[in-house]
């Protein structure tokens, strides 16, 4: 049996409708020398006592009196209070192929990027329960190892496709202390900027779109709402790019003491830097680490040009 310590790190909220397939798939991987933390952000219905009625050496419940963090917040407080060789951030809705934990940790032991920040980012198949699509998650926003050194992100950064070792969680906890970002952005980006990611295009987990998900819902909106949208873009484009672009910002001022080189050559802006690139430049540059279409298809080209 492995010696090396793995984390799984699960934050619920109000998951009690899919929260039971969730860790069924993880407690039976095959892979088995692995501790489940889970730290529940003041759920309001049944999901505090179906945690409570799971009694298993593997599973570690964190807990505190702090209630409602936030996603971002309650995973880095489980990061926080961690220590391993490697981790992985689960959401409460997905369900696991039963190899996914085999399968990622073959592959990064495999890895001469041991000694730095180091990710390994897996496939996923999607299934989005308004429309009843489904698709592969690297084909459809077109992901690929040439693509990730690139910095075409296209608003793909999801965690819960994330191996990661305890480099890249020590930089990322010391680089991004206040960061405004979502807690995966933050690995994601401390080991485009300071170490390695590699991708395998493998589907281990089946990924749930629905109402409740707190990120990454997919749907076209009524015509009527799209034409108070374009007008409401047109006239306060600058009031939307805040919604999405001041945490990017605030981000990339916790950086900026980095290397500035570095930084402009992974293409990370400043707002000054931002306003400072020509019009279609700002375009590529948006659809590079961001990805309107995810709201559909007419509403993210609404968004792209009021970008």
């Amino acid at each position: 049996m492995s010696s090396d310590k793995v984390a799984i790190l699960l934050s619920t909220y109000n998951g009690e409708q899919y929260l039971k397939d969730q860790i069924e798939s993880i407690l039976h991987q095959t892979h088995q020398d692995f501790i489940l933390y889970i730290r529940d952000d003041g759920s309001t219905d049944n999901t505090i006592t179906l945690l409570d009625d799971y009694s298993s050496e593997t599973i570690e419940l964190i807990k505190d009196e702090l209630g409602n963090v936030g996603i971002a917040k309650s995973f880095r407080m489980l990061m926080e209070s961690v220590s391993a060789d490697y981790y992985l951030f689960a959401d409460q809705d997905d369900i696991w192929e039963l190899n996914k934990l085999e399968i990622l940790l073959d592959r990064a032991k495999q890895s001469p990027h041991q000694n730095e920040p180091y990710l390994l980012f897996s496939n996923m198949s999607v299934f989005d329960e308004n429309s009843g699509d489904k698709y592969d998650f690297f084909e459809k926003f077109k992901i690929n190892s040439e693509a990730i050194e690139k910095g075409l992100f296209r608003g793909t950064i999801s965690g819960c496709l994330m191996l990661f070792n305890e480099a890249a969680k020590q930089r990322t906890l010391a680089t991004h202390v206040n960061s405004g970002m979502l807690h995966d952005w933050d690995v994601f980006m401390t080991c485009y900027l300071f170490g390695k990611i590699e991708l395998i295009d493998q589907q281990l987990i089946h990924h749930r779109l629905h109402d409740k998900n707190a990120i990454g819902q997919i749907f076209e909106l009524p015509l009527s709402v799209l034409f108070k949208d374009l007008i409401k873009y047109s006239f306060n484009s600058r009031a939307y790019r805040k919604i999405e672009l001041e945490s990017y910002v605030d981000y990339v001022n916790a950086i900026a003491e980095i290397d500035r080189q570095l930084r402009l050559s992974k293409e990370l802006f400043t707002e000054n830097e931002i306003n400072a690139l020509s019009y279609f430049r700002r375009k590529k540059w948006y659809l590079k680490h961001f990805n309107p279409f995810v709201y559909g298809r007419t509403r993210g080209l609404l968004i792209l040009l009021t970008m």
